[in-house]
């Protein structure tokens, strides 16, 4: 296991969950820090996609590494998704539905993270 790999994985879950707490039921919105956390959220992300591509174990095993960067870009992509359809003017005039549409989203990174630490 390649620790600076481990370790991006699990900042990018420590940011997922800032923004988790940023965001809860009945928490004032602070949309500055919504917006700095998103940035710092894919800026992870985009560590974890270079770090994996550097990782001699992942990249000895070109089917390890096959199936890590398709559940990277997977959850990569319903992120994407979910920022291009909630802009902090709509999550702002719409909190509750914003809060819905994010559970299924936070599931799927929180499956994510569990997984890729496992599996490096």
């Amino acid at each position: 296991m390649t620790d600076t790999l481990a370790q991006a994985i699990d900042k990018a879950s420590q940011t997922q969950k800032a923004l988790v707490s940023a965001t809860a039921p009945g928490k004032p919105l602070d949309l500055k820090e919504l917006v700095r956390l998103r940035s710092q959220f894919q800026h992870d992300m985009l560590a974890i996609s270079n770090l994996a591509r550097a990782d001699q174990n992942l990249r000895s095993d070109p089917a390890r590494f096959s199936e890590f960067r398709s559940r990277q870009s997977e959850i990569s992509n319903e992120l994407s998704n979910h920022q291009a359809k909630w802009m902090m003017k709509d999550i702002e005039q719409n909190r509750t539905d914003y809060e819905i549409a994010t559970q299924s989203l936070r599931a799927s990174q929180e499956r994510f993270f569990a997984w890729a630490k496992n599996f490096i």
